[in-house]
């Protein structure tokens, strides 16, 4: 039988290599061991050879010192032999010494980066919020949740957490989007968002609410699934799960992961929509902005004893008539009593204003509303009592690029020209962009173009064959967010070249973009661009809005939604009667009473002035909620910011 090997020292390393795995504690353990034989075996040596006379405690007292202080050496005495003996304690000893400091600093730098990873418990006394994912989306929401926690007495506390290896470099560029560090505390936490133990670090039991911004859907849905089975398994059903889904396709399946807590904030449908209300109503993204940011204009709810009631507005009060009473903010939905509804104001909803129990109205975040004494006089001789529907601009349109917006774009513009047929040229040099001519759409005649649209030759001939009075440029989904932003700065900036050629020979356009971040936006600006949708930043928006107040989930779903309700920017004309004159001075009251007529909520306005620097009327910017006791002059085409349901 042939001879096994002897594998003893194979054992002995595998003890020792478990031994080193247990960490600093095992490494220093070690080497103390080793130091307690070198000064054993030293002094049994000492007392043995040299100092029989001391015995064994003054020798191993003798090679201890040696061991701990190299310098003791020197002021040794004796013979060679025995100084020759004592270096060798020395000698180890400086090189254990080393080791053994070596360890413990390796030990403690290991110990400060698995601090750095956040990988502790939050350990808050009130209630926090919880961010769960790090993109250009967390930093909006952090912008938001410091301007909402603006009038808090006391820091309120904000838990972010993302899978990182530093999880200071993401402290370190969150806590600058932070307007006041005093009223918002930021607490960041490294681990997997989808993963049900990591979850425990957030300390989700005693959290308000949970908001949700994965780098993809995936990542998003996992999140999702995990937060529902940890509040459901820690019996917090009344906590809200807010996540922002990037693809529609994939909004069900969010659904279904979060069941009746989950909110969703459709990336694709929101920004699709806003870009195509942009193009057919210049500016209407400066409404959408300026409406959803809590550091400007925006959707509150107001409890309903604050406006009705003794000395207040009669419950009697019809909910359209409701803004005549009120100043510093425009009612446009609320909940009822019964609740049988929660939304914006309709045909449909319940006729009183004592059917409610809140309002949604539209104001300033510092702002209380005000109740006028009297009811406004009306000029009802300027109101334009006309019932016909409004009737859309069928003006032809450029779309450059084969961005993931597209089609959501196309099908939204789709249904909203039902009957008024609209002409859309789209070009883009990708492949992909021919297979649009496969698409079923029933109002928009389609036409695609397959050519470079980075040139701008290309672009003016573009804009002269199709004749388009509004082009719509979209981010490219090929390159990352940097480098698409760069590709439409340099599209605008010869767009806004040839425009100014145009605007000569009075055959202007307008232009509305995607944008992936607000320092693109800060140079969109400065090329002259109409409209833009940063949609990391709106959606950052809703999100924080209905995580702030999850009253406000249906109303800004039936909003930003796919049915027939939006805000619109309508000729003056269609409120009031110009009968032939240019322009017509009223105040805010009479504009708002045409609009309730119609089942519209008036909003706001967007006028014509003369810019000196041009020498021509141009619109400015759209003006949300204005003063209602000072009259205003308009000309004909001047508009109204109306909300409307859509179903008058």
């Amino acid at each position: 039988m042939k001879k096994q090997p002897n594998k003893k020292h194979h054992r002995f390393f595998y003890t020792f290599e478990n031994w080193l795995l247990k960490g600093t504690g095992a490494w220093i353990l070690l080497f103390l061991i080793i130091y307690l034989l070198v000064i054993l075996v030293c002094g049994l040596l000492l007392s043995l050879v040299y100092h029989p006379e001391t015995g064994m405690a003054g020798s191993i007292w003798d090679s201890l010192i040696h061991v701990l202080d190299p310098g003791v050496l020197g002021t040794s005495t004796g013979k060679w032999s025995y100084l020759l003996m004592l270096l060798f304690p020395t000698f180890l000893g400086m090189m254990f010494t080393s080791i053994l400091i070596s360890i413990v600093n390796n030990g403690m730098e290991g110990s400060l980066n698995e601090l750095s990873k956040g990988r502790t418990k939050v350990q808050e006394k009130r209630p926090h919020t919880v961010v769960l994912g790090y993109n250009e989306v967390t930093e909006e929401v952090l912008r938001q949740l410091s301007l909402v926690n603006a009038g808090a007495k006391k820091a309120q506390p904000v838990v972010v957490m993302a899978e990182t290896e530093d999880i200071s470099e993401i402290h370190d560029s969150l806590v600058r989007q932070i307007e006041d560090p005093k009223k918002t505390k930021l607490i960041c936490r490294g681990g997997k968002i989808y993963d049900y133990d990591d979850l425990e670090i957030c300390s989700l039991e005693t959290c308000k609410t949970i908001i949700i911004c994965g780098r993809d859907d995936f990542e998003t849905i996992g999140a999702i699934l995990a937060c529902a089975r940890k509040l459901q398994d820690l019996d917090r059903s009344d906590r809200k799960i807010n996540a922002v889904i990037r693809h529609s396709a994939n909004e069900e399946e969010a659904r279904i992961a979060g069941g009746d807590r989950v909110q969703i904030v459709g990336y694709e449908r929101v920004i699709s929509r806003i870009l195509a209300g942009s193009c057919r109503e210049p500016g209407l993204s400066y409404v959408y902005n300026e409406l959803l940011d809590y550091d400007l204009q925006g959707f509150f709810q107001i409890p309903a004893t604050d406006l009705i009631g003794e000395g207040k507005i009669a419950s009697s009060t019809d909910r359209f008539a409701l803004n005549r009473r009120l100043a510093d903010a425009i009612v446009v939905g609320g909940i009822l009593k019964d609740g049988s509804g929660n939304g914006l104001f309709s045909a449909k909803t319940a006729s009183t204003a004592g059917d409610y129990q809140s309002f949604f109205a539209v104001k300033d975040a510092t702002t209380a509303p005000r109740i006028l004494s009297t009811l406004p006089t009306l000029n009802e001789a300027l109101i334009q009592n006309s019932q016909d529907p409004h009737v859309p601009r069928t003006t032809p349109y450029l779309i450059l690029g084969y961005g993931g917006l597209l089609e959501s774009v196309l099908r939204e513009e789709d249904e909203h020209y039902k009957g008024h047929p609209l002409q859309v040229t789209i070009a883009d040099s990708h492949d992909e962009v021919l297979k649009l001519k496969d698409l079923t759409l029933q109002n928009i005649q389609l036409h695609v173009v397959q050519c470079e649209t980075s040139e701008r030759e290309v672009l003016r001939d573009l804009v002269e064959s199709t004749g388009a009075k509004s082009v719509l440029v979209l981010s490219s989904p090929d390159l990352d967010a940097r480098k698409a932003d760069e590709e439409i700065l340099s599209r605008l900036l010869f767009l806004q070249n040839i425009r100014e050629d145009y605007t000569t020979r009075n055959n202007d356009f307008t232009i509305a973009c995607e944008l992936n971040s607000e320092n693109t936006r800060r140079l969109a600006d400065l090329t002259g661009v109409n409209d833009f949708a940063v949609g990391s930043s709106l959606v950052a928006r809703i999100a924080t809005q209905i995580a702030c107040n999850a009253d406000l989930y249906p109303m800004l779903q039936e909003l930003l939604g796919s049915g027939r309700a939006g805000i619109c920017m309508r000729p003056m004309t269609e409120y009031l009667r110009f009968d032939g004159r240019g322009t017509i001075t009223t105040d805010i009251h009479t504009v708002e009473e045409s609009a309730a007529r119609k089942c519209e909520i008036y909003i706001g306005i967007h006028r014509l002035a003369f810019d000196k620097t041009t020498g021509e009327m141009v619109y400015q910017i759209p003006e949300l909620n204005p003063d209602p006791d000072q009259e205003y002059t308009f000309w004909a085409e001047d508009e109204a910011i109306v909300l409307t349901a859509g179903e008058q």
